[in-house]
């Protein structure tokens, strides 16, 4: 056997611990708006790939790979931002990351 082909899911889900801290300065060092606040929200995790073994040698071999890491529900930076200044810290915490890929690996196995 010289070829394989992999194909992975993951997920997790638990409690993320969100703190938010706003500060409002002016250039000349006046402070207009100060304030944080703490959240607990359920968030999500999940990661696919799907990769193609080559094997050289018993003990080695070249992986080719696509990978998928999606994050749901987290508070990310550009949601936080208000430029509404008559409300405090209302971020918001349910946006989403999706990172994905192609990877290549030369593995060893001694």
């Amino acid at each position: 056997m010289w070829l394989a082909f992999d194909f992975s899911a993951k997920g997790a889900w638990g409690v993320n611990f969100l703190e938010t801290d706003i500060e409002l300065q002016r250039g000349d060092g006046f402070i207009g708006r100060q304030g944080g606040h703490s959240q607990t929200v359920f968030s999500q995790l999940y990661e696919m790939g799907v990769n193609m073994d080559v094997f050289i040698t018993p003990h080695t071999r070249i992986r080719f790979g696509y990978n998928l890491l999606w994050a749901l529900d987290v508070g990310t930076a550009t949601d936080q931002v208000n430029y509404d200044l008559s409300k405090s810290t209302s971020g918001d915490h349910n946006g989403n990351i999706f990172f994905h890929g192609p990877s290549a690996q030369f593995q060893w196995a001694y």
